[in-house]
């Protein structure tokens, strides 16, 4: 209300002046909210304007009162326009198309005169698309996506050393084996009455500590309770890695640092010389069979399990003949259990009874999850997963394996061109 001039009145009076357009907007918003109390809230109205004689009488000029009443009616007025008589003696508001309607009228009239100018303002409606009307640009949730279910994993080549590999608990971090040595003399065919040959033999320990294979990982404790699914895929991935490191060990760990010892650590390479220079140009599959010709020579009669790198495997499988078709399947295979895995590299082998080697575990594979520092106050969670295990063998048991390259093998089997 400004019709009053405000530096006149006391502080109680201005209050009152500041409170009218307040009381009479809340009446509004009631107004709008319940259509059912309209004629509830006019009678308010008439008391709040009733009691503008009251509050200010005496205290403001009678021009004053008179002025602030008017405006005060004027807006009461407006309020009471905008409503219309309903059933059972209700109120409720005019819609906007009937106020325009019942001043349909006047507005031809404004239209006709030519002295009014009547200027109406209507936007270009464009047309509505994701990218113009969808902000922000792009928007993870608009349109609402599809969450398919499940992860999808990242694809590793399967290992297949663990398949062959015997594994054994045991309760103590180390183990210790005795390996006979050869010593010196034998038995002869003696005359009666002779001296005996004297022989001798003795012993050697050889012994191995479990080593630990382990890795951390670091999380937010939202991390584990916003995503459902994110604990059980943490062991899903941390086991995955675990099972395959130790795999890729088993196979060539080399004892460096804290690493076990593998299986191809104890192989041999190829050295017998009973073939050199008899097979016409040798193949995989001679280079094999050479190899375990040399591992039966030492004595060892066990399955045998070869492994090889799958391309090269494939390139075996694909040879062809004179003519352009297929070789069967060597028989020279025949008692020797091929292996394609990746933890060979292309040009490599393996050969063996594998039954010499054991992975002798100490402490099984384990998660734990704890706080590290001030981590606890960060909402931070530690996972270490963690084994140890130990490859082991004996020395006198090596000759049950070889390894090599799959070229220097063939250099020395072939026979040599005329």
């Amino acid at each position: 209300m400004s019709v009053i001039d405000e530096k006149s009145l006391t502080p109680e009076t201005k209050t009152f002046v500041e409170t009218l357009d307040e009381k009479l907007a809340s009446l509004v918003d009631a107004y709008v909210d319940d259509s059912q109390a309209v004629k509830s809230l006019i009678e308010k109205a008439k008391e709040m304007s009733e009691s503008i004689d009251e509050k200010l009488k005496g205290k403001v000029s009678d021009d004053d009162v008179k002025a602030l009443k008017k405006e005060f009616n004027e807006k009461l007025l407006r309020i009471k326009a905008s409503t219309e008589k309903g059933g059972y003696g209700t109120e409720s508001p005019k819609t906007v198309s009937d106020l325009i309607s019942e001043k349909a009228e006047d507005f031809k009239s404004m239209v006709s005169d030519p002295t009014v100018r009547v200027v109406i303002d209507v936007k270009a409606a464009g047309t509505i698309t994701t990218t113009g009307n969808i902000d922000p640009q792009p928007n993870p949730y608009l349109p609402a996506p599809t969450v398919l279910p499940g992860v999808n994993p990242i694809v590793h080549p399967r290992s297949r050393i663990l398949d062959y590999v015997r594994t054994v608990s045991i309760t103590s971090p180390a183990v210790v084996l005795v390996n006979e040595t050869a010593g010196e003399g034998d038995f002869q065919w003696t005359a009666e009455g002779a001296l005996k040959p004297l022989l001798d033999f003795g012993f050697e320990t050889q012994d191995a500590r479990a080593k630990k294979i382990a890795a951390r990982a670091k999380m937010s404790q939202e991390m584990l309770s916003d995503i459902p699914f994110i604990q059980s895929e943490t062991n899903r991935i941390m086991t995955g890695k675990y099972e395959r490191k130790l795999a890729a060990s088993a196979y060539s760990g080399d004892g460096t640092g804290d690493s076990i010892l593998g299986i191809k650590y104890f192989a041999p390479a190829y050295t017998q010389t009973c073939l050199n220079g008899k097979i016409e140009n040798p193949a995989l599959s001679e280079v094999l069979f050479a190899a375990a010709t040399q591992i039966r020579n030492l004595g060892f009669e066990g399955s045998m399990i070869a492994f090889i790198n799958p391309c090269d495997w494939a390139a075996e499988m694909m040879r062809k003949d004179d003519t352009g078709v297929l070789l069967e399947m060597n028989k020279l295979l025949e008692g020797i259990t091929v292996v394609p895995t990746g933890d060979v590299a292309s040009g490599n082998f393996l050969i063996g009874d594998l039954s010499v080697y054991t992975l002798y575990v100490y402490e099984t594979y384990s998660m734990s999850f704890g706080y590290e520092n001030d981590d606890f106050t960060k909402n931070l969670v530690s996972l270490v997963a963690e084994g140890r295990v130990i490859g082991f063998m004996s020395d006198n048991n090596k000759g049950a394996l070889c390894a090599d390259l799959i070229a220097s093998v063939q250099t020395l089997i072939a026979k040599p061109s005329i």
